[in-house]
């Protein structure tokens, strides 16, 4: 064997079986849909249903859509089951202007943190201090689901014996273009393979930002959610699973707004990595330390290294280009090709089988599901610094622009994949010309990857 094919096997050793892994959880969640639900049953299987408190974390949002949310939410008959409690971190006249608006609604209080410290976690705990609620669910403001659905899991909470349940994420757009279709499609994928599939399997959930919902006891038994965290959702699981907590995933569905912008995607990709990275280093020894099977920490360990099979194949990708420049015949093996083209293609499958309900031509999800690829390779980048700043304790946090809001970031021009596309393109041809197939197909596709991000940044901006 080329040593200098080792370091590239390597690498594309530890990403491939990560998107085998992945298609094998979404092909066994068909298996355990735990829920089916049926509304008129809902309503009457709990004579004296439990008080479930909702926190809603805000800052900066729009008043009407804090409104209609829980206006919707308080539309229903099990309403009376459920305590509202706003946390804002704006301004005292944003805040009486939404009391107002909410005064309407007697189970709906709306605080105001005047000196608000660490990031969303430290709003829900602020929140969840001044509850009253047997169970908790936290909800962002754009997520949609059913008050029905709630008492469901509240249900489920009261004879399971599970610590937390986690709603399956759906996607929905307000906005919709190539971008936020492609997410859409591959949100709801990512929400079945990782939580319904590795459940099935018996491995442990780790919560969601909206939509988990929590017993408070078992809250209160870890001290509820840490200020000093960027991702509320990973340390809450991670520390859950320390303690052996039950977290269960449940098949009813929670619909939260995807990205709709190139833009938009770094910046909610990053702070999700970042959190992976910060959860990784604060809570890692715990889990090892945890009495659960040995099968279980490695798997909630490798649930928190989910992103760094994308940095792997980044790296591989740069490596083979560079060593392609100098060593223009140099080619990986032809069985790791192999095995990689059937991955991107086992990959597409379950996109396509995801896809499905959904009534847009095959054309568009074909053209959404390129697009969404290309920026996962070109965009790896910016999330392996995120995983970085998590281990070293870097902490930022943005919100995701979403809808209208993507609109206002300004330019951007990625500068880091358009170097690096430019030089994989230039490998690419340089390996063409020397008869290299396999190191000019691979070193095409994320090159084009590259390119195609970037010419879609500057006609964003």
């Amino acid at each position: 064997m080329d040593t200098f094919a080792i370091p590239f096997i390597v690498l594309m050793l530890y990403d491939i079986p990560f998107v085998y892994y992945q298609v094998f959880t979404f092909v066994r969640s068909f298996r355990y849909s735990r829920v089916k639900v049926k509304p008129v049953e809902v309503q009457t299987s709990l004579v004296d249903p439990p008080l479930v408190s909702i926190l809603i974390p805000t800052k900066g949002e729009d008043k009407e859509l804090i409104y209609n949310t829980i206006s919707k939410l308080n539309g229903s008959d099990v309403s009376k089951s459920f305590e509202f409690i706003v946390i804002s971190d704006d301004p005292e006249d944003y805040v009486n202007d939404l009391k107002r608006m909410l005064s309407g609604f007697s189970n709906v209080i709306v605080l105001r943190r005047e000196k608000p410290r660490g990031f969303k976690a430290c709003a829900l705990q602020y929140g969840f201090e001044r509850s009253r609620g047997k169970y908790v669910i936290t909800l962002d403001v754009d997520s949609v689901v059913s008050p029905e659905h709630i008492l469901e899991a509240a249900k489920y909470l009261e004879t399971s014996g599970c610590d937390a349940v986690t709603f399956r994420w759906m996607g929905y757009t307000n906005c919709l273009n190539l971008t936020s279709l492609g997410l859409l499609i591959s949100t709801n994928l990512v929400s079945r393979a990782l939580f319904l599939g590795r459940f099935g399997d018996k491995f442990a959930a780790f919560p969601v930002g909206s939509g988990t919902m929590f017993r408070a006891e078992s809250l209160r038994r870890i001290g509820g959610w840490d200020c000093d965290v960027v991702q509320d959702d990973l340390d809450v699981g991670a520390r859950m699973i320390a303690e052996g907590m039950r977290i269960c995933p449940l098949d009813l569905p929670i619909y939260v707004e995807v990205p709709s912008s190139l833009r938009s995607f770094i910046i909610q990709q990053s702070r999700w990595a970042l959190g992976t990275g910060e959860t990784l280093r604060t809570n890692g020894r715990k889990i090892l330390g945890a009495k659960i099977s040995i099968i279980k920490k490695l798997d909630a360990i490798w649930y928190l290294l989910q992103y760094t099979p994308i940095f792997a194949a980044l790296l591989a990708m740069t490596y083979l280009a560079l060593v392609v420049l100098i060593y223009p015949k140099f080619s990986p093996p032809l069985w790791l090709f192999a095995l990689w083209v059937v991955s991107i293609g086992l990959y597409g499958m379950t996109y396509f089988v995801e896809s499905r309900g959904l009534e847009y031509p095959k054309l568009l999800k074909i053209r959404a599901l390129g697009r969404i690829s290309s920026f996962s390779a070109a965009t790896s980048f910016y999330m392996m610094m995120g995983f970085i700043n998590g281990l070293r304790n870097r902490k930022v946090y943005r919100i995701t622009p979403k809808g209208r809001n993507s609109a206002r970031l300004g330019r951007f021009l990625p500068k880091t994949p358009l170097i690096l596309g430019s030089i994989m393109m230039a490998s690419s041809l340089r390996a063409l010309l020397e008869l290299n197939f396999i190191s000019f197909l691979w070193l095409l596709y994320y090159g084009l990857a590259m390119i195609y991000t970037v010419y879609i940044a500057v006609k964003e901006g």
